[in-house]
């Protein structure tokens, strides 16, 4: 689930006691306020001041040496203790300034009949990649979806997928990038991060960030609606409203309409209650949108 993540620390204990020795490919660099030396760790990318300790790599590669895999909870706590027992000392105070969650699945189909199903992301710039990618972002965090069996490919290890016991063609890779993790979660640590409670919110908002995205759903024909009420047809025209403006956007709306006082705490439940019902009642969603769906669901309820 944890895939990048970059962590730092200005505490004076550790980076007295740090022990510049178990950098691999160490360099010594000039800097404006001093020297620094970079180098790296497993995977890992170090840079070591008198003043500050970064790392920054895939979590996942660190432990099980490729980033196809998923890796559970626990082998999250077990790679922080790798590391620690690499750096000579306990991280758990370290910060965190960036965090990639990242579940890597098995389609039935082939990977860009998924991403054509996912329209857009309201706020967000969105960009494709030919059949590969499709990325939403803005400056703080990125809802990416690619091909990871095209990706790996890219790798020059020389390790097939079939190595690691992986023998699907349709591999989809979704992360969502924290890339201001100080902005978003703010001071967060290792700690913090190793606990279940913060690890499930994480995931939630892995989860969360999918379902607002606008998918590839079309409304049903009213022809095959059971009209019985004059309040019916007026439903289905404001489905047919939330479907031009996206489900995101339309429960911002009602957000904003509570913050702004102009709806109480229990409507603003109710509106929201009803916008996810009525998109359920009145529009059909692809069979690839319903597949991914339903993985990610079951992932975000299962891993913790």
């Amino acid at each position: 689930m944890i895939d990048t993540i970059n962590i730092y620390s200005r505490s004076h204990n550790i980076l007295e006691s740090f022990d510049i020795d178990v950098i691999e490919n160490l360099t010594e660099h000039k800097g404006k306020y001093g020297n620094y030396y970079k180098g790296n760790i497993g995977n890992f990318r170090v840079s070591y001041s008198e003043t500050n300790l970064s790392l920054k790599g895939s979590l996942t590669k660190f432990l099980l040496g490729n980033n196809v895999q998923n890796m559970s909870r626990n082998q999250i706590t077990e790679a922080f203790k790798k590391l620690e027992e690499k750096l000579g000392f306990d991280i758990g105070d370290f910060r965190i300034s960036r965090v990639d969650l990242g579940v890597t699945f098995k389609m039935k189909s082939i990977v860009p009949m998924y991403l054509d199903s996912l329209i857009e992301l309201p706020r967000y710039d969105t960009a494709i990649y030919g059949d590969e990618t499709k990325s939403f972002s803005n400056k703080s965090k990125t809802v990416t979806f690619y091909d990871k069996v095209i990706e790996f490919k890219k790798d020059r290890s020389g390790t097939k997928l079939t190595d690691l016991g992986i023998n699907s063609v349709n591999l989809l890779r979704y992360e969502l990038q924290i890339k201001k993790a100080n902005k978003l979660l703010g001071k967060v640590t290792i700690n913090e991060l190793n606990d279940d409670r913060y690890l499930k919110k994480l995931v939630n908002m892995w989860k969360s960030d999918f379902h607002k995205i606008k998918k590839n759903r079309k409304l049903k024909d009213i022809e095959l609606i059971k009209i019985v009420k004059p309040k019916d047809f007026d439903t289905y025209l404001i489905c047919d409203r939330i479907e031009e403006k996206g489900k995101g956007e339309s429960i911002q709306l009602v957000k904003r309409l509570c913050k702004n006082g102009s709806i109480d705490r229990r409507r603003k439940y109710d509106m929201n209650k009803r916008i996810e019902t009525n998109e359920k009642k009145f529009c059909v969603t692809s069979k690839y949108i319903n597949e991914l769906e339903t993985l990610i669901n079951e992932y975000a309820e299962v891993f913790i």
